[in-house]
């Protein structure tokens, strides 16, 4: 088990709190962006990850007001959020989710299914500094212990103008999780409110803008990944027969999960059955799959597809719909 604090005396320790040096936080535009899945995602005893996000993002919104921050909490899917915030002119922009992983409904289920993960976009960056601040501070106080700060560069709600970082709360797939984040959202949103707070404080968050921390990611330009649905490429067997058989070890469900790989203009392409009612796209970034493809290939760029199609597949992963890059 962690050691728990709460998030009030998480702010009493924060470094410049009160003190000259800090940065001016009132004004900071802050727009915290749920998980809307449409009610899809349930974890333990039925927990819905969309209820389990917006009652923590609430939270966390109303401390930061009393604090001085403008913030907003959208009520859209991710798409219509990330046109939201841009159109708002946020300074920072928050994600609130729960993950998935491996089932662990049972009370005693080992404490490493569960954790808090912070995701951002480039490395040294300010989102880095920011998902860092929320993991440091979420962190202790949720119950599972396999916390994460996990760069992810797909993710089209950190290609927001503003600075922003993924707050994955817990693992709806977790039972203690479950229980933190369904019971007592008031210590998971205090905890994110003092993240980003910490945060701003220490780094300031005026006009905090990511084009030119982000600007490097961009010098090579990832091509679109609708530009392969249902193209004719040179079919690539030998990465079938290895990504099934690895696919099998993660989950016998998955054995038949692969209809086809191609490799077109440099490009490898993955065409899935509909495995979504297997899982959430979290799990699928859990699992490490997309690092998985790469170490199979010597191929720089992927794309996946559901029956053909790029864009399912996107929505379900809540990507930006570019090719992969290897990292």
């Amino acid at each position: 088990m962690k050691l728990r604090r709460t998030a009030f005396a998480a702010l009493l320790m924060l470094p410049c709190l009160g003190a000259d040096e800090c940065h001016d936080v009132k004004g900071v535009k802050v727009y915290l962006s749920p998980a809307n899945h449409g009610g899809g995602n349930i974890g333990c005893n039925g927990f819905n990850e969309d209820d389990g996000a917006r009652a923590s993002a609430q939270i966390a919104a109303q401390v930061l007001g009393e604090h001085g921050y403008v913030v907003m909490v959208g009520t859209g899917n991710y798409e219509a959020n990330f046109n939201e915030s841009n159109a708002w002119g946020a300074d920072v922009h928050v994600p609130v989710h729960s993950n998935a992983g491996a089932w662990g409904c049972q009370e005693d289920s080992p404490a490493n299914l569960g954790g808090t993960w912070g995701m951002y976009r480039t490395e040294g960056s300010a989102g880095q500094q920011l998902a860092a601040a929320i993991l440091e501070s979420v962190g202790p106080v949720s119950p599972g212990t396999n916390d994460k700060l996990d760069r992810r560069t797909d993710l089209l709600e950190l290609k927001t103008q503003a600075r922003a970082a993924y707050a994955e709360m817990g693992f709806h797939t977790y039972y203690w999780d479950v229980v933190w984040m369904a019971f007592d959202a008031n210590s998971a949103g205090r905890a994110l409110a003092a993240g980003i707070h910490k945060h701003c404080l220490v780094v300031g968050c005026k006009n905090a803008g990511a084009a030119v921390a982000d600007e490097p990611l961009e010098l090579t330009a990832r091509r679109a990944a609708a530009d392969f649905d249902r193209v004719d490429g040179g079919p690539r067997p030998d990465v079938v027969d290895a990504l099934s058989e690895r696919l099998w070890e993660l989950d016998p469900a998955l054995a038949d999960a692969v209809v086809a790989v191609t490799e077109v203009d440099g490009v490898l392409v993955v065409e899935l059955h509909d495995i979504r009612h297997l899982g959430t796209g979290h799990q699928f970034w859990a699992a490490g799959i997309p690092r998985m493809v790469f170490a199979l290939t010597e191929l720089d760029e992927l794309v996946f597809t559901i029956e053909g199609e790029s864009a399912p597949f996107c929505e379900w992963t809540e990507s930006d719909c570019l090719a992969l890059a290897r990292e």
